[in-house]
């Protein structure tokens, strides 16, 4: 059984690299490599994370890059924003789903951005290294960002599939 498919591992690689483009301050080839591991990765493991739920649920899934979404977030980078907004991807799955499936995917994600978050902020009170510092930071807001109960955000899905499980 195949876990990635080709298209997906290129997918990730272009979402990785892009995101590291966006996040850095400057085109510094050292400032890139640091935000694609830092927030590329955070990214891609935020996916990964509904991918494999979905998977152990029984749902096939793949994850899907957005081109538009991630050429908005190089556009904001370049016209100067003062904020990163960009859409990285998404992870797509089929078949008839219960709400209570559609909670535990949905959570699976932000749950990914706790993790690090967690694993960031010890490793940084250990080693106060700078990577740490942006690993612990960045996943926490966007485990506060997602986890917000907004449509089409992961917190949205998870919650209305609790709601809807619950009534």
């Amino acid at each position: 059984m195949l876990f990635f498919t080709l298209t997906e591992i290129i997918y990730i690689v272009i979402t990785i690299v892009i995101v590291g483009l966006i996040f850095s301050r400057t085109f510094d080839k050292e400032e890139i490599i640091f935000w694609m591991k830092v927030a590329g990765l955070s990214i891609i493991l935020h996916e990964l994370f509904h991918k494999f739920s979905a998977i152990l649920l029984g749902y096939p899934a793949y994850y899907q890059i957005s081109i538009f979404g991630l050429l908005l977030g190089l556009l904001f980078k370049f016209a100067g924003f003062p904020f990163i907004f960009f859409i990285p991807g998404y992870v797509v799955f089929y078949g008839p789903i219960t709400p209570i499936a559609q909670a535990i995917i949905a959570v699976a994600g932000p749950s990914a951005n706790l993790l690090l978050y967690i694993v960031g902020k010890y490793l940084y009170k250990k080693y106060q290294k700078e990577e740490y510092y942006a690993l612990y930071r960045l996943n926490f807001w966007l485990f506060v960002l997602n986890m917000l109960p907004i449509p089409p955000l992961d917190g949205f899905k998870f919650f209305s599939g609790l709601i809807y499980t619950i009534l």
